[in-house]
């Protein structure tokens, strides 16, 4: 595997997020392994560093929708939500699609608890209205998940 030029210290299981001087980004323990030995792209995890570099990597600041934007993307996904029924996800559905797709995404913004695409809350939590992740009807606009 390539090494990077990433000097960030990997954290111990189950502590906390660091903060990336290189980077200027707070980045999980997988986060910090991506950036060290890349993970996708022509070489693994390449692709992550590079991203990262161009400043366009997960967690890094980027411009967000607006109220308005995220307002009607929120109505329109609360509409579809209630024509399915009200259908959720499971638990164990919401928690793999938050920590494998949404937390190390380039479009997830940690402070909002957002993305920055369609504006939507995403996270661990089971409440539909308040997480688009749990509502069966609804999809990542990058397709994602």
């Amino acid at each position: 595997m390539t090494q990077t030029e990433c000097s960030c210290e990997v954290p111990e299981k189950g502590a906390g997020a660091i903060f990336c001087k290189r980077h200027e980004c707070d980045k999980s323990r997988r986060m910090v392994q991506l950036c060290q030995m890349g993970a996708r792209g022509e070489e693994p995890g390449l692709g992550y560093w590079r991203a990262w570099e161009e400043g366009g990597g997960p967690r890094q600041k980027q411009s967000e929708p607006g109220v308005v934007r995220k307002a009607a993307s929120y109505t329109k996904a609360v509409a579809k939500h209630a024509a399915s029924g009200f259908k959720k996800r499971s638990p164990e559905e919401i928690e793999r699609i938050y920590t494998t797709i949404c937390e190390p995404c380039e479009f997830y913004n940690p402070e909002e608890g957002g993305c920055r695409v369609c504006g939507c809350r995403v996270g661990r939590g089971k409440r539909a209205l308040f997480n688009k992740i749990a509502m069966a009807s609804q999809h990542c606009p990058k397709g994602k998940w």
